[in-house]
């Protein structure tokens, strides 16, 4: 018998929850304002080993501590 495993955009989110955030049923980069497929998690990391994703990263931390 063969078992599938339906992974859902929520259970990404509470993996990557300091990268990611779920809308209306897609995953939404906190950093690079647009969505990844979260079909594969090999995507999800990927995007997160990108360059630019840590600049953005990087950058929004800056805002975040020159706000406070």
């Amino acid at each position: 018998m063969l078992f599938s495993s339906t992974i859902s955009v929520v259970s990404y989110v509470r993996e990557f929850f300091e990268d990611f955030f779920a809308n209306n049923e897609m995953l939404m980069c906190h950093f690079c304002d647009h969505n990844i497929n979260f079909q594969t998690k090999n995507t999800i990391i990927t995007h997160i080993g990108f360059k630019i994703h840590a600049c953005n990263k990087k950058e929004k931390e800056k805002q975040q501590i020159k706000k406070r």
